[in-house]
């Protein structure tokens, strides 16, 4: 992105959430006076708490960025945790900060600490004047120190809109528009788990993208038998039991979610036959795989899977599934350093190292 980065667009997400719901005014005026100390200076922002807060922001160079923020109490109420997950493009959303919202005795104000994925500390203050909240805070990083301000705009307690500035050597330049909601979610830990695996494979990136996107690739370290169309909606069907009946011969009715070509491939999949709950109910979970050049002849291969729901039998899947793709992975690795699995048989790990 052009405007800012991700440390800065990841800030933006943060402080534009942890707000209540009050008119929004000019983004010109000055930062508002210190709020009054009450009993409970934190209760502007308990509404914040429950469900989950997602939405976009919108770059003035036409970048979409989507984010997500999740708030908890901590230390018996005396603290507001946060969480902002973003994510832009095709790529699966990340953890981006981590910050902690407190009521300041000396500066009789709410304040706010954030720590960025990218290095970044940002410190600001969260005031109410006149009928509208200003947030002012200011970014740390490794070039230097940026102001920041915004003012928001709640129509109602489940969405709010805003705009974020800059304070530059003309003055306060506009950054972005954004836009919230909240929506529930069933389990918020649940939300934020996944599983990630990363190996680097002998082979050059052109060859291993082959293997993830054609039919021929993918039978040659996955499964026996497969259909694979790398378009988006095009099936991503993998049957690791062709002679099975139909429905427990693999990845049936799993599709292509996204495709950026020779760097990330997206499909939806199921859970394993042996856990019908889950595999049974029509909920499909999302893989991400990317790919990059570790050296010459050499690629690095980074999975990510997402999606996971709440209770015993998501769990018994998270858990089949943190071992199947070490298999898969040890599979892949085997391929282009030995040569293609011979079905049947099962998953190739024995002779080779473990997987990165």
């Amino acid at each position: 992105m052009n405007t800012c980065t991700w440390g800065t667009v990841a800030i933006i997400l943060l402080t534009v959430a942890a707000l209540v719901p009050l008119p929004a005014a000019a983004q010109s005026e000055p930062p508002a006076k210190p709020a009054a100390e009450s009993a409970k200076p934190l209760e502007p922002l308990a509404h914040l708490v429950g469900g989950q807060w997602r939405g976009e922001l919108k770059m003035l160079d036409g970048t979409v960025i989507r984010a997500r923020h999740v708030f908890e109490w901590g230390l018996g109420g005396t603290i507001l945790k946060s969480k902002t997950y973003g994510a832009s493009g095709e790529r699966p959303e990340r953890l981006v900060y981590e910050g902690v919202f407190a009521w300041h005795p000396g500066q009789k104000a709410i304040v706010f600490r954030e720590f960025s994925a990218f290095g970044e500390v940002n410190e600001g203050t969260i005031a109410p004047e006149d009928g509208a909240l200003h947030v002012s805070w200011t970014d740390q990083g490794p070039s230097g120190a940026t102001e920041y301000r915004e003012t928001l705009r709640f129509p109602d307690r489940d969405h709010y809109t805003s705009e974020a500035h800059k304070k530059t050597a003309a003055g306060w330049e506009k950054m972005l528009d954004s836009a919230f909601a909240r929506e529930p979610v069933v389990d918020a830990a649940a939300a934020e788990r996944k599983l990630r695996k990363q190996v680097t494979v002998a082979a050059p990136l052109a060859e291993v993208w082959k293997a993830w996107t054609t039919t021929d690739g993918v039978k040659t370290f996955f499964g026996p038998e497969a259909k694979v169309e790398a378009v988006v909606g095009g099936p991503f069907e993998i049957y690791f039991g062709p002679s099975q009946p139909e429905g427990l011969r693999g990845s049936e009715g799993c599709k292509v979610h996204s495709v950026v070509p020779m760097k990330l491939l997206a499909f939806t999949w199921n859970a394993p036959p042996t856990i019908p709950a889950i595999r049974n109910s029509g909920v499909h979970t999302v893989v991400y795989i990317e790919l990059e050049e570790a050296a010459p002849d050499q690629t690095r291969v980074t999975m990510t899977h997402v999606g996971w729901g709440a209770g015993e039998d998501w769990d018994k899947t998270y858990q089949y599934f943190d071992r199947a793709w070490d298999a898969v992975l040890g599979n892949l690795r085997y391929r282009f350093a030995v040569g293609p699995v011979q079905w049947p048989g099962a998953f190739i790990r024995a002779e080779m190292p473990a997987a990165k």
